[in-house]
Protein backbone atom coordinates (compact mmCIF):
# COMPACT_ATOMS: atom_id res chain seq x y z
CA UNK A 1 0.00 0.00 0.00
CA UNK A 2 1.43 3.24 -0.86
CA UNK A 3 0.71 6.62 1.60
CA UNK A 4 -2.37 8.18 -0.52
CA UNK A 5 -4.21 4.83 0.09
CA UNK A 6 -3.11 4.62 3.73
CA UNK A 7 -4.18 7.97 4.07
CA UNK A 8 -7.72 7.16 2.57
CA UNK A 9 -8.15 4.16 4.52
CA UNK A 10 -7.67 6.25 8.09
CA UNK A 11 -9.80 8.76 7.08
CA UNK A 12 -12.81 6.44 5.99
CA UNK A 13 -12.23 4.55 9.48
CA UNK A 14 -12.22 7.81 10.85
CA UNK A 15 -15.37 9.07 8.81
CA UNK A 16 -17.29 5.41 9.26
CA UNK A 17 -16.54 5.79 13.32
CA UNK A 18 -17.91 9.42 13.36
CA UNK A 19 -20.94 8.03 11.38
CA UNK A 20 -21.80 5.43 13.55
CA UNK A 21 -20.94 7.78 16.70
CA UNK A 22 -23.66 10.06 15.11
CA UNK A 23 -26.51 7.51 14.30
CA UNK A 24 -26.34 5.67 17.69
CA UNK A 25 -26.78 9.42 19.48
CA UNK A 26 -29.67 10.09 17.20
CA UNK A 27 -31.53 6.73 18.49
CA UNK A 28 -30.94 7.80 21.67
CA UNK A 29 -32.09 11.27 21.71
CA UNK A 30 -35.24 9.82 19.84
CA UNK A 31 -35.89 7.76 22.99
CA UNK A 32 -35.23 10.64 25.21
CA UNK A 33 -37.36 13.29 23.67
CA UNK A 34 -40.57 10.41 23.05
CA UNK A 35 -40.22 10.49 27.22
CA UNK A 36 -40.21 14.33 27.11
CA UNK A 37 -42.88 14.67 25.21
CA UNK A 38 -45.04 12.69 27.63
CA UNK A 39 -43.74 14.64 30.76
CA UNK A 40 -43.17 18.60 29.45
CA UNK A 41 -45.59 18.06 25.57
CA UNK A 42 -44.07 19.69 22.49
CA UNK A 43 -42.06 22.24 24.60
CA UNK A 44 -38.42 23.43 25.11
CA UNK A 45 -37.24 20.50 25.74
CA UNK A 46 -38.55 18.39 22.80
CA UNK A 47 -37.52 21.05 20.33
CA UNK A 48 -33.78 21.11 21.76
CA UNK A 49 -33.89 17.57 21.14
CA UNK A 50 -35.78 17.67 17.92
CA UNK A 51 -32.56 20.65 16.80
CA UNK A 52 -30.08 18.26 17.68
CA UNK A 53 -31.45 15.13 15.83
CA UNK A 54 -31.44 17.92 12.77
CA UNK A 55 -27.70 19.09 12.99
CA UNK A 56 -26.94 15.53 13.62
CA UNK A 57 -28.46 14.46 10.35
CA UNK A 58 -26.98 17.34 8.50
CA UNK A 59 -23.33 16.08 9.63
CA UNK A 60 -23.90 12.33 8.54
CA UNK A 61 -25.40 14.01 5.28
CA UNK A 62 -22.22 15.68 4.97
CA UNK A 63 -19.79 12.90 5.96
CA UNK A 64 -20.72 10.96 3.41
CA UNK A 65 -20.73 13.80 0.57
CA UNK A 66 -17.31 14.09 1.99
CA UNK A 67 -16.22 10.40 1.43
CA UNK A 68 -18.10 10.28 -1.60
CA UNK A 69 -15.71 12.90 -3.49
CA UNK A 70 -12.66 12.11 -1.94
CA UNK A 71 -13.28 8.50 -3.39
CA UNK A 72 -14.04 10.16 -6.75
CA UNK A 73 -12.17 12.95 -7.65
CA UNK A 74 -13.00 15.72 -9.51
CA UNK A 75 -10.93 15.78 -12.73
CA UNK A 76 -10.82 19.14 -14.36
CA UNK A 77 -9.04 20.56 -17.63
CA UNK A 78 -7.88 24.45 -16.16
CA UNK A 79 -8.48 26.87 -19.40
CA UNK A 80 -7.72 30.54 -19.12
CA UNK A 81 -10.67 32.55 -20.94
CA UNK A 82 -10.40 35.85 -21.52
CA UNK A 83 -13.98 38.01 -20.80
CA UNK A 84 -15.40 40.85 -22.94
CA UNK A 85 -18.82 42.73 -21.78
CA UNK A 86 -20.37 44.85 -25.18
CA UNK A 87 -22.16 47.64 -23.96
CA UNK A 88 -24.84 47.28 -27.22
CA UNK A 89 -25.84 43.54 -27.29
CA UNK A 90 -25.26 43.43 -23.31
CA UNK A 91 -23.57 40.01 -24.16
CA UNK A 92 -20.47 38.67 -22.16
CA UNK A 93 -18.23 37.17 -24.73
CA UNK A 94 -15.21 34.60 -23.26
CA UNK A 95 -12.40 33.96 -26.03
CA UNK A 96 -9.95 31.15 -25.14
CA UNK A 97 -6.42 32.40 -24.71
CA UNK A 98 -5.32 36.00 -23.72
CA UNK A 99 -5.68 38.87 -25.89
CA UNK A 100 -3.13 41.85 -25.89
CA UNK A 101 -5.50 43.92 -28.11
CA UNK A 102 -7.55 47.12 -26.79
CA UNK A 103 -10.26 46.91 -29.71
CA UNK A 104 -12.29 43.47 -30.24
CA UNK A 105 -15.45 43.03 -32.38
CA UNK A 106 -18.51 41.62 -30.93
CA UNK A 107 -19.36 38.31 -32.46
CA UNK A 108 -23.04 39.22 -31.83
CA UNK A 109 -23.85 42.75 -33.17
CA UNK A 110 -20.16 43.40 -34.99
CA UNK A 111 -19.75 46.57 -32.89
CA UNK A 112 -16.29 47.60 -31.76
CA UNK A 113 -15.62 46.66 -27.94
CA UNK A 114 -12.80 48.92 -26.20
CA UNK A 115 -11.17 47.98 -23.25
CA UNK A 116 -8.74 45.02 -22.16
CA UNK A 117 -10.05 41.84 -21.39
CA UNK A 118 -10.35 40.48 -17.81
CA UNK A 119 -9.24 37.27 -17.61
CA UNK A 120 -10.99 33.90 -16.07
CA UNK A 121 -9.57 30.77 -14.69
CA UNK A 122 -12.56 28.19 -15.64
CA UNK A 123 -12.04 24.20 -15.26
CA UNK A 124 -13.62 21.68 -17.79
CA UNK A 125 -15.08 18.97 -16.38
CA UNK A 126 -14.77 15.46 -18.32
CA UNK A 127 -18.58 14.40 -18.85
CA UNK A 128 -17.45 10.67 -17.55
CA UNK A 129 -16.21 11.60 -14.42
CA UNK A 130 -19.83 13.16 -13.53
CA UNK A 131 -22.48 11.46 -11.71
Amino acid sequence: MDYIEKQMAALDKRVNARISKLESSIIDLKARQRNDEFVYGVGGAYRRKENAINKSEKEIVELKEFVKQIKKPLVAEEIIFSVLYCKECHNEILTQGRTREEWHECPVCRKMIYGRAGKKLMGIVNQRYLE
